[in-house]
């Protein structure tokens, strides 16, 4: 750990050693200096963010008055027609003009042009799928017009967001909290852009995200349902959806590991059962590619345990193949010939795609089945059995690593899934990533992933992920408290752009998210981070399966600055009442974001010090936590059936 943390952190002690637990809202002490730095790795190569943008002198509205029009494809889709309809909301938001939509370019017209409109085709103007991809955007202006375009229709919609915020400063920071200039001129730039998200496919793992299409859209995350096909009704965990026990057990019981707890992928070496087990998944698969027309993943993913089969085959299968992860791809190597060869029936072309069977690289399967030459720093397959058909790919996840720590250093709980990781990208054309970034044991308590996040997610850009899914707190559904919402909005920042200005980001949104509370807030976070710092270097509060760790223990979380974030908020919550007067929906809105972030420390104070503070503070504490938990409507504390209701009946709030 660094002398200056130490010192920086002893400072904090002995500043705040004098505050008490009551609820002061008056002038707070002296802030002390943020000596917090965020060591990242440098700058990462190979990522397509290239914005020419010059002004030209004319505008596309000026004071009140446009003969600009929106112009979109006739008989487009869902998507390019939500494109319009952002673009022209948000406008009409900033600038007071409604601008009209149109499907047809009339001669001398002027437009915003959305997708591959007729008028982008005669203007020259087409976003190349091999650059731009499934997602990303160019941004042309030719002849006074405006284009936006990609080459598939989320493209389109991503364009319109990039245009929103280079034009009106628009960035989506949570549910219904965004930025957004007012003025009364668009100019019209000449733009020469094309952009491309460095992970080509971004999932968001908290809930207030995934269960909300709109963040989603506008902070340019994906929806899996939208191109991921269930199976069972699962997109993962889902092998013994393919194999129910109640149904094949009795009759197949080779198929299922020695411990029934995930599937035998050599059927104890009985290759007739094998045969069978591959031509029953490649069935499943069939009717699901049929039934599912517009996706083109799906997986074949082990049960949600520590285990792997340990019966004679599969055990000289990992002592050949140096990991348990051989059998589940010469398994699935034999399914993916069939399903290809059924795509080219006349029955299966109607189907075809260019389809990708995902498994997962996870716990006994995160290993690849490489050999290492420590000289060379290389990997190579270890046999021909099990080089990945080129429409199997590996789906890398890892709960026993520490998201406290990057994926670069030595030394860490890291160090043998990051060796991990880089194995399968020597193997795999493609890589999926699945990371975490919360406590899941109690989703009150702050996790510090902020100073590791950014490195993760070059480590994986630098392997070649095309797909990342952080998994938060996906199972609480409006929002979530420890600064997560923060971590929602850079993880979105970073899935397009690893190599992004956090610090910066981080500034932006306490800016657009709190308001003129943002100082109060900020200095709060600050002090959190340096704290955080030495739980991690010191303290203990990381190391594998951190994200699982009981961190509801005193010396995690001294009582005086616990007592010093909650006044401070309070503070900052005062520093909006001018608000009420002339914006009391905005003031509603950025009060409940500061009460957010409240709910974490008056939870930790009354956890842990209620027994040694007076009554009326604790009762106080307790009674404030309930409100806001409710009004926001948080409803778990804990990934799995832990509501939070049962907290409120230890505190004697439900009786």
């Amino acid at each position: 750990m660094k002398k200056t943390l130490l010192i920086c952190f002893l400072a904090l002690c002995m500043l705040f050693s004098a505050c008490g637990g009551g609820t002061s809202k008056g002038p707070g002490g002296t802030t002390p200096e943020n000596t917090l730095s965020t060591d990242v790795h440098g700058f990462v190569e190979g990522g397509i963010h290239n914005y020419e943008i010059k002004p030209t002198g004319k505008n596309i509205i000026e004071k009140g008055s446009t003969q600009y029009k929106v112009l979109i494809p006739e008989n487009t889709d869902d998507t390019v027609t939500l494109a319009a309809k952002e673009l022209v909301s948000f406008v009409a938001e900033a600038t007071g003009v409604s601008l009209d939509t149109a499907t047809a370019a009339e001669e001398g017209g002027k437009y915003i042009s959305l997708g591959q409109t007729a008028l982008a085709e005669t203007s020259g103007v087409a976003a190349d799928p091999a650059v731009v991809g499934h997602q990303g955007f160019i941004i042309r202006t030719v002849n006074d017009n405006v284009f936006i375009q990609g080459a598939e229709s989320l493209g389109t919609l991503y364009g319109v967001y990039s245009y929103l915020e280079k034009e009106l400063s628009f960035d989506w920071f949570t549910t219904s909290t965004y930025s957004l200039d007012e003025t009364d001129t668009l100019p019209l730039n000449e733009y020469n852009a094309t952009d491309v998200p460095d992970m080509g496919y971004r999932l968001s793992g908290y809930g207030y995200i995934s269960r909300n299409k709109e963040n989603m859209n506008r902070m340019r995350y994906n929806d899996g349902n939208d191109f991921i096909i269930p199976v069972g009704g699962n997109l993962w965990h889902n092998s013994f959806n393919y194999f129910p026990k109640a149904d094949y057990q009795e009759k197949h019981p080779d198929i299922y590991a020695d411990d029934g707890t995930q599937l035998c992928y050599t059927a104890h070496g009985d290759e007739e059962e094998l045969q069978w087990m591959v031509d029953t998944a490649t069935n499943v698969m069939i009717e699901s590619f049929k039934a599912n027309p517009d996706k083109n993943l799906i997986t074949l993913s082990i049960e949600d345990t520590m285990t792997s089969c340990t019966c004679e085959t599969c055990t000289q299968y990992k002592e050949k193949y140096n990991a348990d992860s051989a059998a589940i791809i010469i398994f699935l190597n034999r399914i993916s010939k069939e399903v290809g060869a059924w795509m080219e029936t006349a029955e299966g072309k109607p189907y075809a795609r260019d389809y990708r069977i995902l498994f997962f690289a996870y716990h006994q399967t995160n290993a690849a089945p490489v050999n290492y030459d420590a000289a060379t720093d290389t990997f190579t397959t270890v046999d021909d059995k099990v080089v990945l058909d080129s429409h199997i790919a590996p789906y890398f996840a890892e709960t026993n690593g520490d998201y406290t720590q990057n994926y670069y250093d030595e030394g860490t709980a890291n160090t043998e899934i990051a060796y991990n990781m880089r194995g399968w990208s020597a193997i795999s054309n493609e890589l999926y990533f699945w990371s975490y970034d919360t406590n899941f044991t109690n989703y009150l308590i702050p996790y510090n992933s902020f100073g590791a996040v950014q490195d993760i997610y070059k480590f994986a850009f630098e392997l070649g992920t095309d797909f990342i899914f952080t998994q938060g707190q996906w199972s609480q559904t409006n929002a979530t408290t420890g600064f997560g919402t923060l971590k929602g909005y850079l993880v979105s920042k970073l899935g397009w752009d690893v190599n992004v200005d956090v610090e910066a980001l981080t500034q932006k949104f306490f800016d657009g998210t709190y308001g003129d509370a943002s100082a109060y807030v900020y200095n709060v976070y600050k002090e959190y981070r340096v704290l955080a710092a030495y739980q991690t270097d010191e303290m203990g509060y990381k190391g594998s399966r951190s994200i699982f760790m009981n961190a509801l223990q005193e010396k995690f979380w001294p009582k005086n600055l616990l007592a010093r974030w909650i006044d401070q908020l309070y503070q900052g919550i005062d520093s909006l009442e001018p608000l009420k007067t002339t914006d009391v929906s905005l003031y509603d809105k950025l009060v409940n974001n500061v009460e957010l972030e409240l709910v974490s420390f008056l939870y930790l104070y009354v956890e842990l010090y209620g027994n040694v503070t007076d009554l009326e503070t604790v009762n106080l504490y307790k009674t404030e936590c309930k409100r806001i938990i409710e009004s926001i409507g948080l409803t778990l504390y804990a990934e799995r059936n832990a509501p939070v209701s049962t907290i409120f009946t230890s505190w004697g709030l439900n009786d």
